[in-house]
Parts: C-alpha cells; sequence; structure tokens
C-alpha cells in the first residue's frame, strides 16, 4: 500500500486501536509466558524423548552451516536465541488473537444475557 492512498491512515488507526486494547495485551503476554514455560521445561517432562534444547540446536547448526561451526558457542547462542525468539513471538500472537477472540465471546454472551434477561 502507498503512502498516497487515502485509506492507509484509516486502516493504522484500526490496527493501533486494535494493538492498544487490553485483551490483546494481555493475551500476548499470557500467549509469551506459556511458550517460554513449556519450551523451557521440556527437558524436565521429556527426559527419555532424546537429545533436548542443546542437542536440538546442535543438530540445527550442523544442518545449516556444517560440522565445522558446531562446537562455536557464539553460532549456537545465536540459533537458540533465534529460535526461542521466533517461537515467543508466535505464541504471543496466538496469545492476543485468543484473548480476541475470548472477549468478543463475553462481550457477545453478556449482550446475549441482558437482551434475553430484560424480556
Amino acid at each position: 500500500m502507498s503512502i498516497t492512498n487515502p485509506t492507509y491512515p484509516r486502516a493504522m488507526k484500526a490496527w493501533s486501536r486494535l494493538i492498544r486494547r487490553p485483551e490483546v495485551t494481555v493475551g500476548g503476554i499470557v500467549g509469551a509466558i506459556l511458550t517460554l514455560a513449556i519450551a523451557g521445561t521440556m527437558d524436565l517432562f521429556l527426559p527419555e524423548a532424546g537429545g533436548g534444547w542443546s542437542e536440538a540446536i546442535r543438530r540445527s547448526v550442523v544442518q545449516l552451516f556444517g560440522h565445522p561451526w558446531e562446537e562455536v558457542l557464539l553460532v549456537r547462542i545465536v540459533v537458540g536465541t533465534t529460535a526461542v525468539t521466533l517461537m515467543t513471538l508466535v505464541g504471543a500472537l496466538l496469545g492476543a488473537l485468543f484473548g480476541l477472540l475470548l472477549a468478543g465471546f463475553f462481550a457477545r454472551l453478556l449482550r446475549f444475557i441482558e437482551k434475553h434477561h430484560s424480556d
């Protein structure tokens, strides 16, 4: 979309209003925290699954860069941080969408109850 498009400011205002809603913010924060908690405790609850995060990152480094880079700590830290960041962002996005859907559901439910309660 170009900046000369007259609907661009309107779309940005709508996006800004959506992001500032408390249910989106709370849902995103809760989704990110839950994602980090689940990812961090996977090694505790699934020890017999084989490997764990360190082994998964090592395999990813070998697949991406080859065997000589397998032992370089900085490369493993960058790959691991990137993976955890992407997972956290996806969790936050899903949490924000869930918060928005949950708020919409309860708003409709309350309107339905008020409408039929007054009859």
